[in-house]
C-alpha cells in the first residue's frame, strides 16, 4: 500500500526557489472596502497589496486571490496564487505577498479576513474538538479553492458591506456570517482529501486521539483491530506513513502543548495525564519540541 497522509488542495503553481530583492519592491496597499478591526472578531479588507517583508501577526488571516496573480512566500516555500486561490494564514505562519515581476504585470486584488485567535478558537469547535490543533500544526499551508460561483457570490456579499445604510454591527454580523461559509468550505476540503481507510482504521485512529487510550499498553490497543500488535504495527504504518508508537507520541505532545498554552496545569499533572513519568516526559518534549515544557509555557505567553 502506498504511504497516506491528510493534505490540502494545494494551490495553483508551486515555485520552489525565487530570489528577489525585496528593497526593490515598493509596500504597495490600495484598500477598495473594509470593515473595522479594532475589538472586532472578524473584519475584512477587499484589497490590493504587495508586501514584501516577511512577517508574523497575532490574528489569523484567510485571503482569497479575485483577479490576477501574486506570489506568496510562507514559511521558506513559495506558491503563485491565482483567481479562487484561498489560503489560511496561522499567527505561526511567516509569510509575504509579492506581485510585480513575481509573475507578471497583471493587476490583482484579493479579499483578506483577519479573524482574532479566540474567535478561531471557537469557530474550529464547532465542527471537531481537535480541529484547531490540527490546523494549528499542519505541516503545510492551509490552502484551498473556491470555484467561479463561489467567488462571484462572495464578492458580492463583499462589496456590499462597503454601503453606508449599513450599520456597524450589521457588517459586523456580516463578516462573521461570510466568514462562517468560507470556514465550513474550507472543512469540507481539508476532510475530503482523507484516504479512505478501512472502518476499522477509522474508529482506531478516533480512540488513539482519545485521553483515555494513554493508559493502555500497545497490545491492549491492538486487541481493539482486527490484528495482533505485530501485524497491526507493519499494516498501520503502511496506511498512516510512521509506526504506531511514533504516532501516539505525536499525539501526546500535541495534547501536552494544548495544555502548556490554554490551562495552568503543573508539568508534573500534564506528564500524569498523558500517562508518562515526569523526567521521560521532559525529555521526550525537548526532543519533539526543541525546549523543555516550562519554556514553551513561557514562550506561548509572549505570543
Amino acid at each position: 500500500m502506498t504511504k497516506k497522509h491528510l493534505g490540502f488542495e494545494p494551490p495553483s503553481t508551486i515555485y520552489s526557489n525565487i530570489q528577489r530583492n525585496v528593497s526593490d519592491i515598493p509596500v504597495v496597499a490600495t484598500i477598495e472596502a473594509s470593515t473595522p478591526w479594532k475589538d472586532a472578531e472578524v473584519s475584512f479588507n477587499y484589497v490590493k497589496v504587495d508586501y514584501p517583508k516577511l512577517h508574523t501577526h497575532t490574528h489569523w488571516e484567510l485571503l482569497i486571490i479575485t483577479s490576477g496573480k501574486v506570489t506568496h512566500q510562507i514559511n521558506n516555500r513559495s506558491f503563485v496564487l491565482t483567481k479562487g486561490d484561498a489560503c489560511i494564514i496561522r499567527p505561526s505562519d511567516c509569510h509575504r505577498l509579492m506581485h510585480s515581476c513575481a509573475v507578471d504585470s497583471e493587476s490583482y486584488q484579493h479579499i483578506n479576513f483577519l479573524i482574532e485567535t479566540n474567535y478561531m478558537i471557537k469557530s474550529a469547535n464547532l465542527y471537531d474538538d481537535n480541529l484547531y490543533e490540527t490546523m494549528l500544526h499542519h505541516p503545510e499551508p492551509l490552502s484551498f479553492k473556491l470555484n467561479a460561483d463561489m467567488l462571484t457570490s462572495l464578492i458580492k456579499k463583499t462589496v456590499t458591506l462597503k454601503s453606508t445604510n449599513i450599520t456597524i454591527t450589521e457588517i459586523l454580523r456580516s463578516c462573521k456570517l461570510i466568514f462562517a461559509e468560507l470556514f465550513i468550505h474550507f472543512y469540507k476540503n481539508l476532510f475530503s482529501s482523507i484516504p479512505d481507510y478501512p472502518d476499522w482504521l477509522m474508529n482506531f485512529l478516533i480512540m488513539l486521539h482519545d485521553s483515555k487510550s494513554f493508559s493502555m499498553s500497545v497490545t491492549e490497543l491492538a486487541s481493539h483491530t482486527p490484528y495482533s500488535y505485530s501485524r497491526l504495527s507493519r499494516v498501520f504504518k503502511s496506511y498512516i506513513g510512521i509506526s504506531l508508537v511514533d504516532y501516539i507520541t505525536d499525539i501526546k505532545i500535541q495534547n501536552a502543548k494544548s495544555l502548556l498554552k490554554n490551562t495552568n496545569m503543573t508539568i508534573l499533572a500534564i506528564s500524569t495525564e498523558l500517562e508518562l513519568t515526569m523526567s521521560y516526559f521532559v525529555r521526550l518534549f525537548k526532543s519533539k519540541v526543541g525546549v523543555v515544557p516550562s519554556q514553551y509555557r513561557e514562550d506561548s505567553k509572549r505570543l
